[in-house]
């Protein structure tokens, strides 16, 4: 699978979706496109629409991942290492945000799509396209 992590307002309601042509010389390729709500730095978690089976005689088709809403994103705990000899840090300057400068908190969302050979053939080849992240 191939992955991106993108950025969208919490509350959001988004699918993805994704053009797949593939080629097989005696076979079909099994395709899906997936989305994981968490922004997960993988596919791991990922919610998958439906798989298909195509190949050259399939034509282009149009892939979707199930539609879901993005939560505020919540990073993975990260381990501090303290360092041997800190340094003296400098008193950070407040800034006061205006009410104009203030944005909608922000998610991730994970969007994946997957081509794997149904057998081991020489000539197997999948090509993807025109990806789109669609906001409801």
């Amino acid at each position: 699978w191939v992955h991106q992590v993108v950025t969208v307002p919490v509350g959001t309601r988004v699918y993805f979706q994704i053009k797949a042509e593939a080629f097989s010389s005696a076979d079909g390729l099994i395709v899906k496109a997936g989305i994981d709500p968490t922004g997960a730095d993988n596919c791991y978690g990922a919610q998958w629409g439906q798989e298909m089976i195509i190949n050259q005689d399939s034509g282009i088709v149009t892939l979707k991942s199930p539609e879901v809403e993005v939560p505020l994103y919540q990073p993975p705990e990260a381990t501090v290492t303290p360092s041997p000899s800190p340094t003296p840090m400098e008193e950070p300057v407040k800034i006061t945000p205006t009410p104009e400068a203030e944005t909608p908190p922000l998610g991730r969302v994970t969007i994946c799509f997957f081509a794997e050979s149904r057998s081991p053939h020489i000539n197997n080849a999948a090509f993807f396209d025109q990806a789109e992240l669609i906001a409801q």
